[in-house]
């Protein structure tokens, strides 16, 4: 399976965007305690009002990834993974329903499916194409990643993949260790571009020879192989400052792409899908951005 990384959005502690992480990467400094709320513009102020927190992080990086790639998002499918899902209602639901009224607020009850950031999504930019979630704990992003690939093959489309988490409250963070909100997206297109619908083709094309673009650009590839064990363990991080963010969510385990995406000109890795496959991934930069990745820092 090959496509190509057309757009990257990101949100962690000390960064609310791909420049920002970059910044973070070239530093090397220690992450802040403290994680900083998004605010997405994609959603209408209403809903925003309305929206938790895990929805909220997810819809700033998918917009972020969509701005870069600028592809209409109402064109293509989506791929959303997390953990456990919206810690935060269900630590809420949990509680209230262990006390004495169990009287549940409609509106976190309405939030708490794990499929509430698609939904979002979906409206906030009239998509009607298809949207999965998927929920593997640690092995989630490479779980979803490997569907989001599945998908851009075999439907020649455009496909959004969002990874996002948030810190568990106790008493279910000593089930769970999920200790920092980080939340990552990429859009990933199909290596066949003329095969697309010929508006998205145009766009690729065009971005591709502008010297001011934002375009960023790397062809993906990823085979399932069957694990030799049944711990295979995680490509490790190359900065010390991202260490401790990359053990702390399970979305965070993206990091190791993400530090790929941004500096690496050749990547070669092995993630952990389960207990019986492992996902080879092989990431290069093409001829067609160069100019874009050395603007980026890559």
């Amino acid at each position: 399976m090959q496509a190509f990384v057309a757009g990257v959005g990101v949100w962690g502690p000390g960064f609310s965007n791909l420049e920002q992480f970059q910044i973070a990467l070239a530093s090397d400094e220690p992450i802040p305690a403290d994680d900083v709320v998004p605010r997405p513009e994609r959603i209408a102020s209403r809903e925003r009002r309305r929206a938790p927190l895990m929805v909220k992080l997810a819809i700033e990086v998918a917009d972020q990834a969509f701005q870069m790639a600028k592809l209409d998002p109402a064109h293509s499918q989506s791929v959303f993974t997390s953990g456990i899902g919206d810690a935060d209602i269900t630590d809420y639901m949990c509680r209230i329903l262990a006390g004495p009224d169990k009287l549940l607020s409609p509106t976190k009850f309405h939030n708490s499916v794990h499929n509430a950031a698609a939904g979002y999504w979906s409206i906030s930019t009239a998509c009607e194409k298809p949207a999965t979630f998927i929920s593997s704990m640690h092995n989630s992003f490479s779980l979803a990643l490997v569907e989001a690939l599945v998908q851009v093959t075999s439907d020649n489309v455009p496909v959004l993949l969002v990874a996002s988490d948030l810190a568990m409250p106790e008493p279910m963070r000593s089930m769970h260790t999920i200790e920092r909100m980080f939340g990552a997206a990429f859009v990933l297109v199909p290596a066949l571009v003329p095969a697309l619908v010929p508006a998205v083709a145009s766009v690729l094309a065009a971005k591709s020879t502008e010297p001011s673009g934002n375009f960023f650009e790397r062809s993906l590839s990823l085979s399932l192989a069957s694990a030799s064990s049944s711990s295979t363990p995680w490509p490790s991080v190359n900065k010390s400052a991202l260490a401790s963010l990359y053990d702390a969510s399970p979305a965070a385990r993206s990091l190791c792409f993400l530090e790929a995406l941004c500096h690496e000109d050749g990547w070669n890795a092995r993630l952990p899908v389960s207990d019986a496959l492992i996902a080879e991934l092989s990431l290069t930069a093409s001829a067609a951005s160069q100019p874009a990745l050395s603007r980026l820092g890559g």
